[in-house]
């Protein structure tokens, strides 16, 4: 190789490097950015679920022939509940 290529070679290389810095940096930022907003709505809808679980629980206790409704409503209560554990443990292996 002439000196030419050798310098054209080591620019190329040393614009790419930069560009995969760049391209990492800006990715990382991005899951980042993502992964806080996430966790955000996902303890948000948490304590709303909680809320909700607490006021069917009251309704629950307090009602005598819509014992049925509640108890479905508790149980997919319940249900939601377990779903968003899952989906918390699926974002943690994201990270």
């Amino acid at each position: 190789m002439n000196k030419v290529e050798e310098r054209l070679t080591t620019q190329m290389r040393q614009e790419t490097e930069q560009k995969l810095k760049e391209l990492d940096s800006s990715y990382e930022t991005r899951i980042n950015e993502l992964d806080s907003s996430y966790q955000e709505k996902v303890a948000a809808l948490g304590e709303q679920i909680d809320e909700l679980n607490q006021l069917l629980t009251f309704v629950k206790d307090n009602s005598s022939d819509k014992n049925d409704d509640s108890n479905q409503l508790y149980s997919q209560i319940n249900e939601i509940k377990s779903q968003l554990q899952k989906l918390q443990k699926s974002m943690e292996l994201l990270k």
